[in-house]
């Protein structure tokens, strides 16, 4: 049945697929293919767009194959996957940590703390991804780590038009690295958002800065 099911696959046609697997688990519930079938389900599921029924079989592969670390940590990246698609990004951000954690020597953790990362900066929190990455025992991040990530999030929230957002967190950079790697771009940017909100002095200042750098060249790029 577990080849059936295989052949399915390299013909293409996941409906059957998942029909047989779903058989294979009812009719066989002892068979070493069970956990494999469970999660394959879940991922026929997830390319399927239906996410709840996904969920389900990744769940299923954390609660019942505990012993199968790589599964249940690609179990738990797939519904921290299906959660980042929808934007839910607490929900992502606390399987990610489970998968990370769940077999933190797996090849797979280097790609997962990247995403985790890239949900941190989105979440606006900095603090979060040094934390966690301390707990797992990674090394601390670097100046130039802590400095980029800082800016990444600052001009996230620019890109989104939060302009309340972006104008808190490029004070917060400019706070910790005045003369950082991204300061010019960073008191830039923070003129622009106060300019916008009508707060010229305040925006005046930032643009000197950027002027005062001999960053003419760069804000004249930016103006265009």
């Amino acid at each position: 049945m577990n080849n059936l099911a295989y052949s399915y696959e390299l013909s293409r046609r996941p409906t059957d697929q998942a029909d047989v697997l779903i058989s294979l688990i009812t009719k066989y519930p002892q068979s070493p293919y069970v956990d494999d079938a469970k999660f394959k389900i879940g991922e026929i599921y997830t390319f399927a767009g239906k996410n709840d029924d996904a969920i389900k079989y990744y769940s299923k592969v954390i609660a019942e194959h505990a012993s199968n670390a790589e599964l249940v940590q690609k179990s738990y990246e797939g519904i921290g996957s299906i959660y980042r698609a929808q934007s839910k990004n607490a929900e992502a951000l606390a399987y990610y940590e489970k998968a990370i954690k769940e077999n933190p020597t797996s090849p797979l953790v280097k790609n997962l703390l990247e995403i985790y990362k890239d949900l941190c900066v989105v979440s606006g929190t900095s603090e979060r991804y040094e934390q966690f990455r301390e707990s797992i025992g990674a090394p601390k991040l670097g100046s130039f780590e802590k400095d980029s990530l800082l800016y990444e999030i600052a001009i996230n929230k620019y890109v989104a038009d939060d302009v309340k957002g972006a104008v808190m967190s490029f004070q917060d950079y400019l706070a910790q690295f005045p003369s950082g790697f991204f300061a010019v771009e960073a008191h830039f940017f923070l003129a622009e958002c106060l300019y916008s909100k009508e707060l010229f002095d305040k925006a005046l200042e930032s643009y000197v800065f950027v002027l005062e750098k001999q960053a003419v060249v760069f804000l004249l790029i930016q103006l265009v």
